[in-house]
């Protein structure tokens, strides 16, 4: 199944609220913005950003729903494991 731009930019915030990472983090802002890494490129821990245009690569404003899920699942994972990381 495909999956259009204007929900997954609905379902990526929903999803990030859900798991407790802030919508102000670059986990959360990578997917659509150009987030910049420590030199300025836009890059983030999974690659040139945004992901949904550099990673995804749609077709017609639209990817496969499973593999936008799947990024998603990764970023969430990436997240949580950076906030254990800040409580130690």
């Amino acid at each position: 199944m495909r999956l259009q731009k204007i929900l997954a930019e609905e379902i990526l915030p929903a999803q990030m609220t859900d798991a407790g990472i802030p919508l102000s983090s670059i986990t959360a802002r990578c997917m659509f913005e150009a987030t910049r890494d420590s030199r300025g490129r836009p890059n983030c821990k999974f690659g040139p950003t945004p992901l949904w245009t550099e990673r995804l690569r749609p077709v017609n404003e639209e990817v496969l729903e499973f593999d936008f899920k799947a990024l998603v699942a990764q970023l969430i994972a990436s997240g949580h494991a950076h906030q254990r990381a800040g409580r130690c």
